[in-house]
């Protein structure tokens, strides 16, 4: 399966604008996993927009957006029941709290 990354971008850019979702100061550049990180055995239920942030490179690069705080902030932003019916329906042994 091929992840439809354009697709996913333009959702997320609907969702959350176009500036980076940490610093909320330099347009965002690169997409970041928020919620659980990139595991490429899981691809076809990680990378879709509700996981995805969009965030700067400098914020991506100094890992301020692999923080607690801003992954709540995402979960919020996203929507805390909508991401707990997509972890509910994951194919994953261990599953985070949200």
């Amino acid at each position: 399966m091929t992840i439809d990354w354009n697709a996913i971008t333009r959702e997320v850019l609907r969702r959350d604008g176009p500036m980076c979702g940490c610093c909320q100061k330099k347009p965002a550049t690169e997409r970041h996993h928020a919620i659980i990180r990139r595991d490429a055995r899981f691809a076809k239920v990680l990378d879709t927009a509700i996981n995805i942030s969009l965030v700067c490179t400098r914020c991506h690069m100094e890992g301020k957006c692999d923080s607690p705080e801003y992954r709540d902030a995402h979960i919020d932003r996203v929507g805390r029941e909508a991401v707990r019916e997509w972890v509910a329906g994951l194919p994953l042994k261990v599953k985070p709290r949200i």
